[in-house]
């Protein structure tokens, strides 16, 4: 039969270290804990996000400029401002200088434009015709040369018609016995009758512009253009311009380069 000694076995241990029911307690006291911890972290976390999303959402208040204070009895007076009236078809007008006289030949709603013609005493040899001309306040165009314009005039003996003119008017130029040279602009696009009846000494008309056709030059356009002429048109239209002036009574003797 098999003996054991019990009284040689310690069987002493700590109680307290190995009592399943306490390390129970003591592992939820820690969980506990620990969740405790981020319960506290996560409500600090909404609290910051919470603050901050309230700051983005209130609306910015704009401050206010001071207002210097306006002084006692004083007060802003309203501008006036000026208004021009275009001079209705058929008014007579003149700038400043009273060197010509003008006549309104646009209709009411259009471009303002007028027609030239030389004062009757002007006396300088040399005409440069102005591209247009200011009147109270408003700026007209010339366009036109009136019939008649500087018929009989016995001083000019250079004359410039600028760009912006597209008509010249019958007998414009006739019986300017000094008249020694002319230029046409590269605008115009209309000639009338007898344009140089009379021009004894006239030498020579540069022709700048290509917009002349059978249809918009008068058929006595060039009638007494005396023989000593020189006619200088462009060098691509000398061929047409030669035969539609010959058309319009330009004698042959006359030269056209």
């Amino acid at each position: 039969a098999l003996k054991l000694n019990l009284e040689a076995v310690d069987f002493s241990f700590d109680t307290k270290s190995f009592t399943p029911k306490q390390q129970d307690q003591q592992t939820q006291e820690d969980t506990k804990h620990t969740k405790d911890d981020n319960d506290t972290g996560k409500d600090d976390k909404q609290n910051t996000t919470t603050t901050e999303t309230q700051k983005e959402k209130e609306p910015a208040v704009e401050k206010e400029t001071p207002k210097s204070p306006e002084t006692p009895g004083t007060s802003v007076a309203p501008v006036k401002q000026e208004t021009t009236k275009v001079k209705a078809e058929g008014t007579k007008i003149s700038n400043a200088d009273q060197k010509a006289e003008y006549v309104v030949i646009s209709k009411a709603g259009e471009t303002p434009s007028v027609s030239y013609k030389p004062a009757a005493d002007a006396k300088d040899k040399t005409i440069r015709i102005p591209e247009s001309v200011t009147v109270d306040g408003v700026t007209y165009k010339v366009t036109a040369i009136a019939d008649n314009a500087f018929k009989g005039n016995k001083t000019v003996q250079t004359i410039v018609v600028p760009a912006s003119v597209a008509v010249i008017g019958k007998n414009a130029f006739s019986g300017c016995k000094n008249l020694k040279s002319i230029i046409i602009g590269k605008n115009v696009k209309r000639l009338g009758a007898n344009l140089f009846k009379n021009c004894k000494k006239l030498k020579t008309i540069n022709v700048k512009t290509a917009k002349l056709t059978r249809k918009n030059v008068d058929k006595n356009a060039f009638m007494g253009v005396g023989n000593k002429v020189t006619v200088k048109v462009p060098k691509k239209l000398k061929k047409a311009y030669m035969k539609l002036f010959r058309k319009k009574k330009l004698s042959k003797k006359v030269k056209i380069k």
